[in-house]
């Protein structure tokens, strides 16, 4: 049976996934890798591609720290179209306004889907963008579903992006935002319960309306939060609630992917040590 794979390339969970799609295409999201070079995000983007063009690219909306030489990324694997989010008075970062120059721009509605064979990806975010720390940004989530006869599995990705708007999410996709697998940033580990619009809140409901079975939680890139532990209990919590095992704790030397069918979520951890070839 073909698979969605998608590879946690960013070790911190939120900054850089690859998407493998069941029909061949290939779709990039995120814009910053912590822990990892840019020479060991292109290893690695070696190891699962191998050649080729990323057929989509979409950027998390969010100027971060360690963000990615696209350009460098684009010379060895051709982006072909950039995929934005629809949305009043958002502006995207200078860095990927220059490398997004002319190339073909995808807008996605809220309820829009981009359909590759039994993979569908999709754009999660508010309206509007919000103050953070380095500007007014609009941040975005991916969810990726493999649809199958025998049913549908998903993952949403958060992106290495501060909190966002769930509320405003909520209302527009409904139970689309539903997942199996919630990938988290490691250095954000309460992401996924605050929700950052017109106002700061922080609740359970999100997670328990997205349901999910499997949490990953990814590797922490400064000091150790005393935050982390309160997330893993809590997300423990819900996992087992909806018959999943403990959050799944990424490792800074491990290469995580995840593999979604019709029957589940699989997921597979490949050792190595930062900067070294396969």
């Amino acid at each position: 049976m073909a698979a969605t794979q998608v590879h946690i390339i960013d070790p911190c969970g939120g900054g850089l996934v690859l998407v493998a799609c069941e029909d061949g295409s290939r779709v990039l999201f995120g814009s910053s890798a912590h822990l990892v070079s840019q020479h060991d995000v292109l290893q690695r983007l070696f190891e699962v591609l191998e050649d080729g063009a990323i057929d989509y690219y979409a950027h998390s909306g969010v100027e971060t720290d360690n963000k990615l030489d696209l350009a460098a990324i684009d010379e060895f694997f051709p982006i072909k179209t950039c995929v934005e989010f629809v949305g009043s008075g958002v502006n995207y970062p200078p860095s990927y306004v220059a490398f997004r120059a002319d190339r073909p721009v995808e807008m996605l509605e809220a309820d829009d889907v981009l359909g590759f064979g039994a993979t569908n990806v999709r754009l999660f975010g508010a309206a509007k963008p919000r103050p953070m720390d380095t500007g007014e940004w609009r941040p975005l989530a991916l969810h990726v579903a493999h649809e199958e006869p025998t049913g549908s599995k998903a993952v949403l990705a958060l992106g290495a992006t501060g909190g966002l708007d769930w509320i405003a999410i909520a209302k527009a996709v409904g139970d689309d935002l539903k997942a199996d697998c919630v990938v988290v940033d490691g250095n954000r580990p309460l992401d996924i319960v605050i929700t950052t619009g017109e106002r700061v809140d922080v609740s359970i409901d999100h997670l328990r309306r997205i349901g999910p079975s499997m949490i990953v939680m990814g590797a922490e890139s400064h000091s150790k939060s005393p935050l982390r532990k309160t997330a893993m209990d809590l997300y423990s919590c819900f996992t087992r609630e909806n018959g999943g095992q403990s959050v799944i704790d990424m490792k800074k030397d491990g290469w995580l992917t995840l593999k979604l069918d019709g029957d589940g979520v699989r997921t597979e951890v490949e050792p190595r040590s930062i900067g070294q070839a396969a």
